[in-house]
């Protein structure tokens, strides 16, 4: 189970790096307020739909809980329901857990590094045609078991061996291009642009 997961985190930070650089090359990004309500979600959706006809959005839960309450506010159970069937007022979405992606109205940002550069993540929400971005990993995730190695957290480098501890360290190569940035459109974490 843990293979899987960080084997398929790895692969999310990759799509959602490249998501994140697509965007900042065309500039698709539309501000948005949540005290704007379902009204103005709809309305800035239309906006960043010009990139694409054909497009899914890409939120965390605290952005979808968000959207939840703003139809409880206007008391609109169909909304509700729509949610729950995986897409808000029409437009489907794909959730992704709150540390790959910041939250709709907050000053958040997430950081992942590809290929040995950062990618810092500003964006709350995308949208575009997600079959533009086409990956690949090689290899599958090896552990390696090293009773010597060193590790970091938080910037304090630590010794297995002093510690007397066993360390798994994942490895594996991965890439990924958006092959069309422009079919791809994204809403801020910050509300003022």
């Amino acid at each position: 189970e843990g293979y899987r997961n960080d084997y398929d985190r790895k692969r999310a930070q990759l799509v959602i790096a490249r998501l994140q650089q697509a965007v900042n090359a065309t500039a698709n990004k539309q501000a948005f307020d949540i005290s704007e309500g379902l009204d103005g979600w709809a309305l800035v959706v239309a906006k960043i739909s010009d990139a694409t006809s054909i497009g899914t959005l890409v939120f965390n839960s605290k952005t979808l809980a968000a959207l939840k309450s703003q139809a409880i506010k206007s008391q609109n159970a169909a909304i509700l329901t729509e949610i729950a069937s995986g897409s808000i007022l029409g437009t489907p979405f794909v959730l992704v857990p709150n540390d790959l992606l910041p939250t709709l109205n907050t000053t958040e940002t997430k950081s992942f590094e590809v290929h040995g550069s950062p990618v810092t993540i500003d964006t709350a929400v995308f949208y575009g045609d997600l079959r533009t971005f086409t990956g690949r990993t090689s290899g599958g995730l090896k552990y390696d078991v090293d009773g010597s190695a060193s590790y970091e957290i938080d910037g304090v480098t630590y010794s297995a061996d002093q510690r007397n501890e066993v360390v798994l360290r994942g490895s594996f190569f991965r890439g990924g291009v958006v092959k069309d940035p422009s079919v791809i459109a994204s809403i801020p974490a910050v509300a003022v642009s």
